[in-house]
């Protein structure tokens, strides 16, 4: 695998580890009450995911994409960028819902669904993942030129 799709594997290896860290610290939260740690690594792992992925989708669609354009169909293209605004939606639910979750006892339901939607987000997130490494990088490593893939790569990082 090149060395441009092996830094993007790696950047979805980081999210996952991330979303780790959000559903055991959200489960910590409903299971045994509020904590200011685990709402801070909930924070934590929100912004970091938040700022990784809008850059990386970002990039995907303003870079891989098009490059893939004449060998994969639009609708295929279309369907990974819709994932992308599932999975942005997704994260702003689990944004929204932060800060309702504290120590009043009156807010443990939101402490149940703050769980539930970070399980959500992580089972919608981490499937896009699975079909990026899996499928999407596969076939841009078959189809693109090395020197299109380090065009693209080098582009990135001067982002």
């Amino acid at each position: 695998m090149t060395g441009t799709l092996t830094n993007l594997m790696k950047e979805h290896e980081r999210a996952l580890v991330q979303m780790t860290f959000l559903i055991d610290a959200a489960s910590r939260i409903y299971k045994q009450g509020f904590s200011n740690e685990d709402m801070n690594v909930i924070r934590g792992s929100v912004d970091y995911i938040a700022a990784d992925f809008h850059n990386h989708c970002e990039n995907e669609e303003r870079k891989i994409y098009p490059g893939l354009k004449s060998y994969v169909s639009d609708f295929s293209l279309q369907s990974f960028k819709d994932e992308h605004r599932q999975i942005t939606q997704s994260l702003e639910l689990l944004k929204q819902l932060m800060p309702g979750v504290n120590e009043n006892p009156a807010y443990g339901g939101l402490a149940l669904e703050l769980k539930t939607k970070a399980r959500e987000f992580a089972h919608l997130f981490s499937n896009h993942i699975q079909k990026e490494n899996e499928c999407f990088y596969l076939m841009a490593k078959d189809i693109l030129p090395q020197k299109t893939l380090t065009q693209i790569f080098k582009n990135w990082k001067q982002k």
